[in-house]
């Protein structure tokens, strides 16, 4: 896990992200060898490990209140 490695996403959040009127943004990079068979150019075998990840994350973040996120 690394932050603003080696991509800060700024053009994303730039362009996506209002804060101020609670429209927030959030740029999630993952690496292909997580999930991907670059040989095959197919689904490998960290897919379904990195599924359930990303499940959690974003129900964790689908707790977040908007007083939380102004803080």
């Amino acid at each position: 896990v690394g932050r603003n490695m080696p991509f800060s996403g700024g053009y994303v959040r730039r362009h996506l992200g209002r804060p101020r009127v609670g429209v927030h943004c959030l740029l999630i990079e993952i690496c292909r060898g997580l999930y991907l068979d670059a040989r095959r150019g197919e689904r490998g075998a960290g897919l379904p490990s990195l599924e359930l990840d990303m499940r959690r994350v974003i129900e964790s973040l689908a707790d977040i209140t908007a007083g939380q996120l102004a803080a």
